[in-house]
């Protein structure tokens, strides 16, 4: 049965179709769940037969490809801590978020008992690596983690490095290249996990969960904090279209740029100069041609001269008509300023207060970080 329509006034307008579930609405998630899976599955086999050279190569590679196939799909986050990045940066909602982060925990513990079953008798648990303890390994996957989700949250979510209508091709190499850095640094510390669903998929799929839970929660809380540093070094990604079409970046140095009047004093010293030098040469000289030479040389920077000063006295005509071409009047000049005064006010409050919970926020997790250095260091035990 077609659709049927609702009229309003003399235009005609489709009225709105019931919703249907499809499986296209689920093709976000399904994406998540495959390329999580593939990740997942492939640390747990890198972890028990690939070899320790190639162990961190291996995963970075499949991550990033894993990345290509899915970024059109559903962004390709295959990773719980980017999710929850990309939610405080109002790059996802939270309906969203919550759905990858089911799709991806469920394919994290569903890849993990199936490289034990195939496998078996082995597995991969969670644990620090000797000598280093619980807190040296929390203290690597926060900042890892940070990492990467900062160069998530840079490469592939900034509006000004990856814009809709030119974005780049080269966010997932640069992901991937996070997980073989990482992994080469951190993996005799961690086992380098950098993953929710990793961590929670290799511990329960080896009968355990505590170390999961643990490496997961600060694996969020690198997140979190890769959140606030985005918003800080990005401000212009608070900035809707209009106005980020013309943000430009403050310059460290400013550029110094010749005015007109300074290339006119410039013209006019080197054709006094100029004079000088073939006064003197006149004198010297033996032939008439020097004194011609010099007389030349004058005519031409004089008439530089009268260019600049044509160019300047065109400037200022224009100026003048534009002046004159001004209407506006003074009333309404008041009024505009008036509310822009207004909206200056109230735009100053809401970025006061947003600057101040953005830093509350940064002092906690720095906080919590120093807390589990602290940790790690035996302060406490002290």
């Amino acid at each position: 049965m077609p659709p049927t329509t609702a009229s309003y006034g003399a235009t005609e307008v489709p009225a709105a179709k019931e919703e249907t579930f499809n499986v296209e609405s689920l093709a976000p998630y399904i994406a998540e769940f495959v390329g999580t899976f593939i990740l997942v599955f492939t640390v747990g086999c890198c972890s028990i037969t690939g070899s320790g050279t190639w162990n961190a190569t291996a995963i970075g590679s499949v991550l990033m490809v894993m990345i290509y196939a899915t970024g059109p799909v559903s962004g390709g986050n295959l990773n719980p801590a980017v999710s929850l990045a990309l939610f405080l940066s109002g790059k996802i909602d939270l309906k969203k978020m919550l759905g990858y982060w089911a799709a991806q925990l469920v394919a994290g513990i569903v890849a993990g008992f199936c490289f034990c079953a195939l496998l078996s008798p082995n597995n991969v648990g969670i644990a620090a690596k000797a000598p280093f303890t619980v807190a040296h390994a929390a203290i690597v996957e926060i900042i890892y983690t940070f990492m990467i989700c900062f160069v998530v949250l840079n490469c592939a979510g900034s509006k000004r490095n990856n814009p809709k209508e030119d974005g780049n091709q080269f966010f997932a190499l640069a992901i991937g290249f996070v997980i073989i850095a990482g992994g080469y640094a951190t993996g005799d510390i961690s086992g380098a996990c950098f993953n929710p669903a990793v961590s929670l998929g290799l511990d329960i799929s080896s009968h355990g969960i505590t170390n999961g839970l643990i490496w997961a929660v600060v694996e969020l809380l690198g997140a979190c904090l890769a959140a606030i540093l985005f918003r800080i070094c990005r401000p212009e990604e608070q900035m809707d279209d209009a106005e980020l079409s013309t943000y430009k970046l403050p310059r460290l140095l400013p550029v110094r740029m010749r005015s007109d009047e300074e290339h006119l004093a410039n013209v006019g010293r080197a054709a006094l100069l100029g004079h000088d030098g073939a006064s003197a040469g006149g004198a010297n000289a033996a032939g008439p041609s020097q004194p011609r030479d010099a007389l030349s040389s004058c005519a031409i920077q004089v008439d530089e001269v009268k260019d600049v000063m044509k160019r300047n006295v065109d400037q200022m005509l224009q100026n003048m008509d534009k002046t004159a071409n001004l209407e506006t009047s003074t009333q309404e000049l008041a009024q505009q300023a008036n509310a822009f005064r207004s909206t200056a006010r109230r735009t100053r409050k809401k970025m006061c207060w947003q600057n101040a919970k953005m830093y509350l926020a940064l002092s906690g997790t720095c906080l919590i970080f120093l807390l589990i250095v602290g940790w790690a260091s035996g302060w406490f035990s002290r």
